[in-house]
């Protein structure tokens, strides 16, 4: 290792620790205090306050392109780290803008067509502005998730009909 450089941990930022300690100095240096705080405007406090009351929000995003997962050779360890189940099946983005329902692969196609049930249960939700990344499954008769089942159902149309999960 050079002079500066710092071993890599799950919470180090990789920095040479001059650079770190520069900045932590500098970051703690400039919080407000109390008696700054109450000379801010309300809408220097409470921005998002501020956003609600503008006259257009921020567009929708039409897709937001997801994290994928990447393989590594082991479960990383420590209360930070949250995991998931891995499904066997097709990840999907429920997006409702004003009620439309619109179902897209990771890739962006509109696959709402393909999933009719998922599109129905999404449009029943209560909201009408929503983007939710989810896996789409079909269950066996004991209720693991089964690809190939998944792939027949999407090929032969009878995914209308199919133990679909989302």
């Amino acid at each position: 290792m050079g002079r500066n450089a710092v071993a890599s941990s799950a919470f180090d930022s990789g920095m040479p620790k001059s650079t770190e300690s520069a900045r932590s100095k500098r970051a703690r240096a400039s919080p407000p205090s109390s008696a700054n705080a109450s000379k801010r405007s309300a809408a220097e406090r409470f921005p998002a306050r501020e956003l609600a009351k503008r006259d257009r929000p921020d567009p929708f995003p039409e897709f937001i392109e997801p994290c994928l997962a990447s393989l590594g050779a082991d479960v990383p360890g420590g209360d930070r780290w949250l995991h998931e189940i891995k499904w066997d099946g097709y990840r999907l983005h429920v997006r409702v803008e004003n009620g439309r329902v619109r179902l897209l692969t990771r890739r962006g196609l509109d696959w709402t067509e393909r999933f009719p049930p998922i599109a129905a249960a999404a449009a029943r939700l209560p909201f009408q502005t929503a983007y939710i990344d989810g896996e789409a499954i079909v269950e066996n008769r004991v209720g693991i998730a089964d690809f190939g089942a998944l792939q027949q159902a999407l090929a032969t149309g009878a995914a209308r009909n199919a133990p679909l999960r989302f």
